[in-house]
Protein backbone atom coordinates (compact mmCIF):
# COMPACT_ATOMS: atom_id res chain seq x y z
CA UNK A 1 0.00 0.00 0.00
CA UNK A 2 2.60 2.58 0.78
CA UNK A 3 4.09 1.60 -2.15
CA UNK A 4 1.04 2.26 -4.33
CA UNK A 5 0.82 5.54 -3.49
CA UNK A 6 4.43 6.47 -3.90
CA UNK A 7 5.60 7.09 0.03
CA UNK A 8 7.94 3.68 -0.28
CA UNK A 9 10.17 2.57 -3.72
CA UNK A 10 10.96 -1.16 -3.65
CA UNK A 11 13.35 -3.21 -5.21
CA UNK A 12 13.83 -6.91 -5.25
CA UNK A 13 12.33 -6.84 -1.51
CA UNK A 14 14.70 -3.40 -0.44
CA UNK A 15 12.66 -0.45 0.20
CA UNK A 16 13.55 3.51 0.57
CA UNK A 17 11.64 6.69 1.15
CA UNK A 18 10.16 8.12 -2.03
CA UNK A 19 11.07 11.27 -2.70
CA UNK A 20 6.77 12.25 -1.69
CA UNK A 21 7.72 10.97 1.65
CA UNK A 22 10.95 13.31 1.85
CA UNK A 23 9.59 15.98 0.83
CA UNK A 24 5.82 15.56 3.52
CA UNK A 25 6.86 12.91 5.90
CA UNK A 26 10.14 14.30 7.14
CA UNK A 27 10.78 16.93 10.00
CA UNK A 28 14.00 18.31 8.55
CA UNK A 29 11.94 19.31 5.17
CA UNK A 30 10.73 22.98 5.10
CA UNK A 31 7.07 21.09 3.27
CA UNK A 32 7.12 18.71 5.73
CA UNK A 33 2.88 17.57 6.48
CA UNK A 34 3.60 16.28 9.99
CA UNK A 35 1.15 18.60 11.92
CA UNK A 36 -1.25 17.90 9.64
CA UNK A 37 -0.95 13.99 9.63
CA UNK A 38 -0.90 14.14 13.31
CA UNK A 39 -4.30 16.23 13.68
CA UNK A 40 -6.08 13.93 11.52
CA UNK A 41 -4.97 10.95 13.29
CA UNK A 42 -7.19 12.25 16.41
CA UNK A 43 -9.93 11.01 17.77
CA UNK A 44 -12.39 13.62 16.05
CA UNK A 45 -10.99 13.17 12.65
CA UNK A 46 -12.27 10.39 9.85
CA UNK A 47 -10.00 7.70 10.56
CA UNK A 48 -11.01 6.53 13.84
CA UNK A 49 -14.32 5.46 11.86
CA UNK A 50 -13.17 4.59 8.92
CA UNK A 51 -13.01 0.63 9.36
CA UNK A 52 -17.31 1.32 10.38
CA UNK A 53 -17.73 3.58 7.32
CA UNK A 54 -16.04 0.65 4.86
CA UNK A 55 -18.27 -2.27 6.34
CA UNK A 56 -21.50 0.26 6.35
CA UNK A 57 -21.68 -0.19 10.32
CA UNK A 58 -24.24 1.67 12.19
CA UNK A 59 -21.04 3.82 13.65
CA UNK A 60 -20.70 5.83 10.48
CA UNK A 61 -23.79 8.20 10.83
CA UNK A 62 -22.23 9.45 13.93
CA UNK A 63 -18.88 10.83 12.32
CA UNK A 64 -18.37 14.30 12.93
CA UNK A 65 -21.64 15.02 13.84
CA UNK A 66 -20.91 17.93 15.51
CA UNK A 67 -18.31 19.34 13.46
CA UNK A 68 -20.66 19.23 10.41
CA UNK A 69 -22.92 21.70 11.83
CA UNK A 70 -19.95 24.15 13.33
CA UNK A 71 -17.94 26.52 11.44
CA UNK A 72 -14.18 24.32 11.78
CA UNK A 73 -11.75 26.34 9.70
CA UNK A 74 -12.69 29.48 12.25
CA UNK A 75 -10.93 27.95 14.35
CA UNK A 76 -6.99 28.91 15.63
CA UNK A 77 -6.08 25.34 14.85
CA UNK A 78 -7.88 24.49 12.03
CA UNK A 79 -6.19 27.71 10.38
CA UNK A 80 -2.68 26.90 11.02
CA UNK A 81 -3.42 23.75 10.19
CA UNK A 82 -4.80 24.69 7.11
CA UNK A 83 -1.50 27.08 6.61
CA UNK A 84 0.87 23.67 7.06
CA UNK A 85 -1.88 21.86 4.53
CA UNK A 86 -0.29 24.83 1.84
CA UNK A 87 3.02 24.05 2.15
CA UNK A 88 2.85 21.16 0.61
CA UNK A 89 3.08 23.44 -2.58
CA UNK A 90 -0.71 24.23 -3.68
CA UNK A 91 -0.22 27.55 -2.79
CA UNK A 92 3.75 28.47 -4.89
CA UNK A 93 2.20 26.16 -7.60
CA UNK A 94 -0.93 28.72 -7.85
CA UNK A 95 1.40 31.44 -7.19
CA UNK A 96 3.56 30.33 -10.15
CA UNK A 97 0.50 29.98 -12.46
CA UNK A 98 -0.87 33.36 -11.88
CA UNK A 99 2.65 34.84 -12.87
CA UNK A 100 2.54 33.38 -16.26
CA UNK A 101 -0.82 34.62 -17.39
CA UNK A 102 -0.06 37.70 -19.42
CA UNK A 103 -1.38 40.70 -18.09
CA UNK A 104 -0.64 39.71 -14.08
CA UNK A 105 2.23 42.22 -14.35
CA UNK A 106 -0.43 44.90 -14.54
CA UNK A 107 -2.67 43.75 -11.61
CA UNK A 108 -3.55 46.09 -9.08
CA UNK A 109 -6.10 44.81 -6.74
CA UNK A 110 -7.22 41.31 -6.41
CA UNK A 111 -9.69 39.01 -4.36
CA UNK A 112 -8.81 35.71 -2.84
CA UNK A 113 -12.47 34.75 -2.37
CA UNK A 114 -13.32 32.52 0.74
CA UNK A 115 -9.74 32.64 1.36
CA UNK A 116 -9.02 31.16 4.48
CA UNK A 117 -5.94 32.62 5.92
CA UNK A 118 -4.64 34.65 2.76
CA UNK A 119 -2.25 31.61 2.14
CA UNK A 120 -2.78 32.03 -1.67
CA UNK A 121 -3.03 35.76 -1.70
CA UNK A 122 0.00 35.74 0.09
CA UNK A 123 1.90 33.67 -2.15
CA UNK A 124 0.74 35.74 -5.21
CA UNK A 125 1.53 38.68 -3.27
CA UNK A 126 5.06 37.71 -3.48
CA UNK A 127 4.84 37.30 -7.02
CA UNK A 128 3.62 40.90 -7.68
CA UNK A 129 5.14 43.74 -5.38
CA UNK A 130 2.61 46.67 -6.62
CA UNK A 131 -0.76 44.23 -6.07
CA UNK A 132 -3.04 44.60 -3.14
CA UNK A 133 -5.13 41.79 -2.17
CA UNK A 134 -8.44 41.08 -0.22
CA UNK A 135 -9.52 38.07 1.34
CA UNK A 136 -13.05 37.63 1.94
CA UNK A 137 -14.22 34.77 4.28
CA UNK A 138 -16.61 34.64 7.52
CA UNK A 139 -15.91 37.14 9.98
CA UNK A 140 -14.37 34.67 12.33
CA UNK A 141 -11.93 33.20 9.80
CA UNK A 142 -10.51 36.45 8.77
CA UNK A 143 -10.50 37.64 12.82
CA UNK A 144 -7.90 34.58 13.70
CA UNK A 145 -6.28 35.06 10.35
CA UNK A 146 -5.02 37.96 10.93
CA UNK A 147 -2.72 36.74 13.83
CA UNK A 148 -1.45 33.43 12.13
CA UNK A 149 -0.49 35.98 8.83
CA UNK A 150 0.55 38.64 11.00
CA UNK A 151 4.56 38.05 10.10
CA UNK A 152 4.68 37.63 6.63
CA UNK A 153 6.30 40.20 4.40
CA UNK A 154 3.67 41.28 2.69
CA UNK A 155 0.93 41.27 5.63
CA UNK A 156 1.08 45.22 4.97
CA UNK A 157 -0.54 45.03 1.54
CA UNK A 158 -3.29 42.25 2.42
CA UNK A 159 -6.66 43.25 3.86
CA UNK A 160 -9.33 40.99 5.53
CA UNK A 161 -13.09 41.59 4.92
CA UNK A 162 -15.82 39.26 6.70
CA UNK A 163 -18.72 38.76 5.41
CA UNK A 164 -21.36 35.52 4.76
CA UNK A 165 -22.24 34.85 1.39
CA UNK A 166 -25.30 33.01 2.67
CA UNK A 167 -26.96 36.09 3.40
CA UNK A 168 -25.25 37.52 0.07
CA UNK A 169 -23.36 39.60 1.24
CA UNK A 170 -21.42 42.47 -1.40
CA UNK A 171 -17.30 41.21 -1.92
CA UNK A 172 -15.96 44.54 -3.46
CA UNK A 173 -15.44 45.37 -7.17
CA UNK A 174 -13.35 46.82 -10.13
CA UNK A 175 -11.02 43.61 -9.10
CA UNK A 176 -8.24 42.98 -11.97
CA UNK A 177 -7.71 39.64 -10.39
CA UNK A 178 -10.47 37.12 -8.98
CA UNK A 179 -8.42 33.63 -7.46
CA UNK A 180 -11.00 31.23 -6.12
CA UNK A 181 -9.98 28.02 -5.08
CA UNK A 182 -11.73 24.80 -3.54
CA UNK A 183 -15.30 26.67 -3.74
CA UNK A 184 -17.35 25.51 -6.05
CA UNK A 185 -17.98 21.81 -5.12
CA UNK A 186 -21.10 20.23 -4.88
CA UNK A 187 -23.00 23.32 -6.76
CA UNK A 188 -25.68 22.83 -9.23
CA UNK A 189 -24.94 24.14 -12.48
CA UNK A 190 -27.61 27.03 -12.66
CA UNK A 191 -25.68 27.98 -8.91
CA UNK A 192 -22.56 28.39 -10.47
CA UNK A 193 -23.84 30.55 -13.43
CA UNK A 194 -25.31 32.82 -10.86
CA UNK A 195 -22.19 32.83 -9.18
CA UNK A 196 -20.26 33.61 -12.01
CA UNK A 197 -22.17 36.58 -12.80
CA UNK A 198 -21.44 38.55 -9.27
CA UNK A 199 -17.87 37.26 -10.16
CA UNK A 200 -18.24 39.52 -13.34
CA UNK A 201 -19.82 42.18 -12.07
CA UNK A 202 -17.02 42.41 -9.50
CA UNK A 203 -14.36 42.35 -12.53
CA UNK A 204 -12.76 45.08 -14.92
CA UNK A 205 -12.96 44.52 -18.06
CA UNK A 206 -10.03 42.08 -19.30
CA UNK A 207 -9.44 41.02 -15.47
CA UNK A 208 -7.81 37.51 -14.66
CA UNK A 209 -10.03 35.01 -12.75
CA UNK A 210 -8.09 32.09 -11.56
CA UNK A 211 -9.69 28.66 -10.26
CA UNK A 212 -7.80 26.66 -8.44
CA UNK A 213 -10.31 23.34 -7.48
CA UNK A 214 -9.39 19.53 -7.62
CA UNK A 215 -9.88 17.17 -10.54
CA UNK A 216 -10.58 13.28 -11.05
CA UNK A 217 -8.95 13.19 -14.40
CA UNK A 218 -5.73 12.01 -13.52
CA UNK A 219 -4.30 8.94 -13.29
CA UNK A 220 -1.50 7.12 -11.05
CA UNK A 221 -0.66 7.73 -8.29
CA UNK A 222 -2.66 11.47 -8.28
CA UNK A 223 -5.98 9.15 -8.93
CA UNK A 224 -5.07 6.61 -5.93
CA UNK A 225 -4.10 9.84 -3.83
CA UNK A 226 -7.47 11.47 -5.14
CA UNK A 227 -9.62 8.27 -4.49
CA UNK A 228 -8.65 8.01 -0.55
CA UNK A 229 -9.12 11.88 -0.48
CA UNK A 230 -12.74 11.65 -1.89
CA UNK A 231 -13.54 8.05 0.63
CA UNK A 232 -12.44 10.34 3.63
CA UNK A 233 -14.78 13.40 2.26
CA UNK A 234 -17.36 10.50 1.58
CA UNK A 235 -17.02 9.33 5.40
CA UNK A 236 -17.53 13.17 6.31
CA UNK A 237 -20.58 13.57 4.57
CA UNK A 238 -18.88 16.01 2.45
CA UNK A 239 -19.90 16.62 -1.82
CA UNK A 240 -16.89 15.40 -4.39
CA UNK A 241 -14.20 17.18 -4.34
CA UNK A 242 -13.39 17.34 -8.08
CA UNK A 243 -14.16 19.78 -10.93
CA UNK A 244 -14.32 18.77 -14.39
CA UNK A 245 -12.23 20.94 -17.08
CA UNK A 246 -15.02 21.33 -19.91
CA UNK A 247 -17.93 21.89 -16.93
CA UNK A 248 -16.13 25.47 -15.87
CA UNK A 249 -15.46 25.87 -19.05
CA UNK A 250 -18.69 26.41 -20.13
CA UNK A 251 -19.94 27.90 -17.67
CA UNK A 252 -17.34 30.90 -18.19
CA UNK A 253 -17.79 31.24 -21.15
CA UNK A 254 -22.12 31.79 -20.50
CA UNK A 255 -21.15 34.49 -18.03
CA UNK A 256 -18.21 36.44 -20.07
CA UNK A 257 -15.22 34.87 -19.69
CA UNK A 258 -12.97 33.47 -22.11
CA UNK A 259 -9.37 32.90 -23.71
CA UNK A 260 -8.68 30.10 -21.44
CA UNK A 261 -5.03 28.70 -20.08
CA UNK A 262 -5.06 25.36 -18.05
CA UNK A 263 -2.22 23.69 -16.21
CA UNK A 264 -2.98 19.78 -15.04
CA UNK A 265 -2.03 18.63 -11.84
CA UNK A 266 1.87 17.79 -11.20
CA UNK A 267 2.39 14.83 -9.73
CA UNK A 268 4.55 16.48 -7.07
CA UNK A 269 1.55 17.69 -4.97
CA UNK A 270 -0.18 15.71 -2.56
CA UNK A 271 -3.90 16.14 -4.50
CA UNK A 272 -4.71 16.62 -8.14
CA UNK A 273 -4.99 20.65 -7.91
CA UNK A 274 -5.97 21.69 -11.88
CA UNK A 275 -5.34 25.68 -12.29
CA UNK A 276 -7.71 27.55 -14.82
CA UNK A 277 -7.67 30.65 -16.10
CA UNK A 278 -9.72 32.68 -18.03
CA UNK A 279 -9.90 36.30 -18.90
CA UNK A 280 -12.88 38.46 -18.62
CA UNK A 281 -14.00 39.19 -22.31
CA UNK A 282 -17.75 41.13 -21.72
CA UNK A 283 -19.94 42.59 -18.94
CA UNK A 284 -23.43 40.47 -18.49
Amino acid sequence: MLEAVDLLEGNEGNYTLSPTSQNYLVKSSDINQLLVLDKMITKDSEFPALSEALFGEEEQEKVNHDRLHSVPWARMENLILMNERAKGGSEQAAASFAESIPGFEDCRKMIDFVGNTGYHALAILDKNQELQAHVYDLPEVCENAKKVQQDHASFDRLTYHGFDLRNNDPFGEDYDLFFLSNYLYGLSKNARIEFFKKVNKSMVKGGIFISNHMTSEVDGNLYLRHTIFELMGTIRKRPPHQLYEGLLEEVLRETGFDDFQVKQPGQSLPLPMLLLAAKKVRDI
